[in-house]
């Protein structure tokens, strides 16, 4: 492996242009090649990079790019029906895979590349870019620092309005599109990553007149005991609070809306919550006659709390900052797609083939909880598409 990783990204779509505007932050990678199944749309983009043509090669199709001795690593930017297919093509070259999320299209086929990239010995990671984020990381290191207590709550919501149009891939069954895959896979993921291992309670999904999933809840259990009580969201018909709260017992961590972007955090702290199964018993003498207590002096500051101007007080301005609670992280340059870049590439470079902060295994158990909040409805995927031909099909998008 190369010094510098040389990356080569299949598909030249929205995701990619933030994928070459972020590299250029990164200080050991950078851009060598483009594959699109269209040739001017990659050429579009290395323009659009700003990078030479004799620094960055633009393919049409992608099994010559991952052929190429010139590209080290592969980016996958695809519509989501065709990641599984083109990550295991990678596979077969040697090519290390950061694929975009989801990994693929269901649990089967993540199985089948976990299996292929360890038979092959290849590093492959889902890019849940969230995880990788500065301010996400300090919110996990205080959590398992134990500055919260123990976990109660974890609550997440999040939700753009998407035009419900087989113009666009993410709203297009047939191309992997719908909120479950497009969005819900996000606070499945964090939920994850903060909590460790969910297990299944319930979920209701509201699918539009054409069959798209359009909205989506999901009660989940996470924590080391199960304990914690996880409730999800996920919205293409509307705009949600898109915020992501942690409650444990002696406080709470947030992330700033919209979470995903991890721009920035909050923690707030309060006295511990103590659970009991009896509340205590004192022990009287037989024949004693319990005291009264003395009757307690109101001072100045219960006078205020029970005047008037005290509740206005305490409702609009003191409820307000405690909710708030105190800032944490700090804002960072580019759009955040470099966090996950320099995490792969550190990986590359210490010879290992999993990144320890999106493991196979947790892509496997998202996966598995996404195809059991979408009833095992999987929808029908495009198979054996020719990337190097323009397409036929009505509603394929651009990459």
């Amino acid at each position: 492996m190369s010094a510098e990783i040389r990356w080569g990204i299949v598909g030249a779509g929205m995701i990619a242009r933030r994928f070459v505007t972020d590299i250029a932050l990164c200080s050991d990678s950078r851009l060598a090649g483009i594959a699109s199944r269209a040739l001017d749309r990659a050429e579009a983009l290395r323009d659009f990079a700003g990078v030479a043509p004799e620094s960055c090669l633009c393919f049409q199709g992608y099994e010559e790019m991952l052929a190429s001795p010139e590209i080290d690593a592969i980016y996958i930017a695809l519509p989501t029906a065709l990641h599984a297919e083109a990550t295991l093509a990678a596979i077969s070259h040697g090519k290390p895979v950061l694929c975009e999320k989801p990994l693929a299209m269901n649990a089967g086929e993540v199985e089948a590349i976990d299996k292929a990239a360890k038979e092959a010995g290849v590093p492959v990671m889902e890019a849940v870019w969230t995880r990788t984020l500065p301010n996400v990381l300090e919110l996990r290191r205080r959590l398992d620092a134990g500055e919260i207590g123990r976990p109660l709550h974890l609550s997440a919501t999040l939700g753009f309005p998407v035009d419900d149009s087989p113009n666009k891939s993410v709203a297009e069954p047939s191309l992997g599109g719908g909120v479950i895959r497009d969005l819900g896979v996000y606070p499945i993921s964090l939920a994850q990553f903060f909590l460790g291992d969910l297990s299944y309670s319930a979920s209701e999904v509201r699918y539009s007149a054409r069959g798209t999933d359009r909205d989506m809840s999901a009660v989940l259990r996470g924590g080391a005991d199960g304990s914690c009580l996880v409730t999800l969201s996920a919205s293409h018909s509307g705009q949600l609070p898109n915020r992501l709260e942690i409650t444990g017992t002696k406080g709470r961590l947030s992330l700033d809306a919209p979470f995903l972007c991890g721009l920035g955090g909050r923690i707030m702290h309060f006295a511990e919550v103590t659970e009991s199964a009896e509340a205590p018993v004192t022990a009287e003498p037989a024949n004693s006659t319990p005291k009264p207590a003395p009757p307690r002096k109101r001072g100045l500051k219960d006078k205020l709390k029970q005047s008037s101007f005290g509740r206005v007080l305490r409702r609009f301005v003191l409820d307000r900052v405690r909710l708030e609670g105190t800032q944490i992280g700090a804002v960072y340059e580019g759009s955040g797609l470099q966090f996950q870049i320099d995490e792969f590439s550190r990986m590359l470079h210490r010879g290992e083939t999993e990144c320890s902060l999106m493991r196979l295994s947790d892509s496997l158990a998202v996966a598995q909880l996404l195809d059991r909040i979408s009833g095992g409805k999987t929808p029908e995927t495009i198979r054996g598409l020719n990337l190097t031909q323009a397409p036929t099909h009505s509603a394929m998008p651009s990459e």
